[in-house]
């Protein structure tokens, strides 16, 4: 079966987990004997790219202003026509019998509706862009309202003229013949922002289990307890100021030998900085150390050298990646449940949850965790059983495969 993957972003210049995923899907899909092309954007990059099977050619906006004049505009209508003809290109070059579409996020929607029309589509969910694709800036500037008449002549002149060159101005809605989402919490969203996708089928996160397996037998986890991770993104919605927050409390209740290791990148210097400054006024700086992003090579290392993974997010996570992997390595996770994070942490079971922004709450439970080593064994145990069970990568590109496959034989 011959693919084309479209996604904004792709290792090894990604943003978060949506893009690692994707690369994943994609070597697996490789191993099974499938071709697959990438098309995504020059993010990282000076510009356009070619390697391989990879054609880093399209390019990302930044929303412009609804009501914005034709000349500000222009800008937007140029990168509507180079990514269409880039899409083409690597189309043409590919004939695939599937264009499997990931994350969007500032790529204009026009691409999928040009996939849409050359052939069969499906797509893989796992943030809100699909929900939210209506905000797209060049759909929103094409069919704004509350604009001057010289606008609206400038933007029936636009259509118009890119209809005649064959190019995509987007309707309003697309076809969505099959659709996958990451979670139930991300499909319900979906659905309830007005997108058709009912029919749509949750194929949860997985991932390799043989390269995050523990080797380390349980005996060890006590010693590795006060020993505690962070891995993600170091932005505001992923709560790492509440674990910090959570570790000075420890300290103030006796455990004053609890560090935290602090490992991501981010996108938020400003948020990073307010950290650095919140771990100082908290008299942490020997107990919290920030490591920067990680190769993923690295992870495996890393669990392995903590004992407990603190998952203190605080905005409606897609699925998260990171805690599975802690899991599946043999540590137990203090977490909270929000978004599609509840379709993974069951309390006392394979984890132990708290309230988002409760620093209080993460530091009981983190307590408890350092506290009892029984405990903590068992919900290593249960998280590793519920990874193997549930969350592997090759179940997840078992159930992609077979959708693919029914995909491209109804054409």
């Amino acid at each position: 079966m011959r693919v084309l993957v479209v996604s904004n972003c792709y290792p090894p210049y990604y943003v978060g987990g949506y893009e690692v995923g994707c690369f994943e899907v994609v070597q697996a899909l490789k191993a099974r004997g499938h071709q697959v092309t990438v098309l995504t954007s020059s993010y990282g990059l000076k510009g356009p790219s070619h390697d391989a099977d990879v054609y880093r050619l399209l390019r990302m906006t930044a929303p412009p202003v609804a009501t914005a004049g034709v000349r500000r505009c222009l800008p937007l209508v140029r990168s509507e026509v180079q990514n269409q003809l880039a899409f083409d290109r690597v189309w043409r070059a590919s004939r695939p019998d599937v264009t499997y579409i990931w994350n969007l996020g500032r790529i204009p929607i026009s691409v999928a509706s040009r996939a849409e029309q050359r052939g069969r589509v499906s797509y893989y969910i796992s943030d809100e862009w699909l929900a939210n694709w209506k905000a797209d800036p060049w759909f929103q500037w094409l069919h704004a309202t509350t604009s001057s008449r010289r606008a609206r002549l400038a933007r029936a002149m636009i259509r118009r003229g890119l209809n005649i060159c064959q190019f995509t101005a987007t309707s309003g809605e697309l076809r969505l013949d099959q659709v996958q989402f990451c979670s139930r919490f991300m499909k319900d969203a979906t659905l309830r922002a007005g997108v058709p996708v009912g029919h749509g089928r949750i194929v949860h996160w997985g991932i390799d289990v043989q390269r995050f397996s523990s080797d380390s037998s349980s005996h060890t986890l006590p010693q590795r307890l006060k020993r505690l991770l962070y891995v993600g993104q170091v932005v505001s919605h992923k709560g790492v100021h509440t674990a910090i927050a959570a570790v000075r409390l420890l300290h103030d209740s006796g455990l004053d030998d609890v560090t935290l290791t602090i490992a991501g990148g981010s996108v938020a210097p400003d948020y990073e900085q307010q950290l650095q400054q919140q771990v100082a006024q908290m008299g942490l700086t020997q107990a919290v150390h920030f490591l920067g992003l990680q190769a993923r090579e690295a992870l495996p290392r890393l669990y392995s050298e903590h004992g407990v993974l603190v998952f203190p997010s605080c905005w409606d996570e897609p699925f998260a990646i990171t805690p599975l992997e802690a899991m599946a390595s043999g540590l137990p996770v203090v977490a909270t449940t929000t978004g599609g994070s509840g379709e993974i942490f069951e309390h006392e079971m394979t984890a132990l949850t708290f309230p988002e922004r409760d620093s209080h709450a993460c530091a009981d439970r983190l307590r408890r965790v350092i506290t009892d080593p029984v405990l903590a064994c068992r919900l290593a145990e249960q998280g590793r059983r519920t990874v193997r069970g549930r969350f592997t990568l090759t179940h997840m590109v078992d159930q992609i495969e077979s959708s693919l496959e029914l995909l491209a034989d109804a054409g």
